[in-house]
């Protein structure tokens, strides 16, 4: 048979996401029947865009023959709804011949570290400001990068799917 009925949740007014509800009936004795489960996405109806405030990376990086070079991007990040709002903020980069790089996008961390990711090089954890340690290998390498200059293009992405404005930043790699 069929039971209808209204379920009244109140969530906290900053919870963006997905809600899973799970209904299982039971007969007179217990027994349960087949569960039925309906997703609801909850948007923020006041939500506002993200922002890279400020992007913090070389602007030039020198690279020689037999040795692989280690560099810091940071991206400072905020919200109008909280920092909490923030979902994740990456870069994509293009090569010098303008193709995308393989692996874009790049996920930068606020994590204090606690990734145990060799690149993770975040030193204060949900602080806004993100951070990637990016290596370079060395020219004589299987696979040396190519010279000339490299674009980056930062964004945060907040809970809601709002993506915000990019922020560019060129770095130049030279021999």
């Amino acid at each position: 048979s069929t039971v209808g009925g209204t379920i009244i949740v109140s969530p906290p007014s900053v919870y963006v996401g997905d809600l899973t509800f799970t209904f299982t009936p039971y007969n007179q004795v217990g027994q349960p029947g087949n569960s039925a489960s309906s997703i609801v996405r909850l948007y923020n109806s006041k939500n506002l865009p993200p922002m890279i405030d400020s992007v913090s990376a070389p602007d030039s990086v020198q690279i020689d023959s037999t040795h692989a070079i280690l560099f810091y991007l940071y991206a400072a990040a905020s919200d109008p709804n909280g920092l909490n709002d923030i979902k994740k903020v990456y870069f994509d980069t293009f090569k010098p011949n303008g193709q995308a790089s393989t692996g874009n996008p790049f996920y930068m961390y606020d994590d204090g570290g606690a990734s145990g990711n060799p690149a993770d090089g975040d030193s204060v954890a949900n602080d806004g400001v993100y951070t990637l340690i990016i290596q370079l290998p060395a020219l004589e390498a299987p696979t040396p990068p190519a010279l000339g200059t490299y674009v980056f293009k930062f964004y945060a992405e907040d809970r809601s799917g709002t993506i915000s404005q990019p922020v560019t930043h060129d770095i130049k790699v030279y021999r």
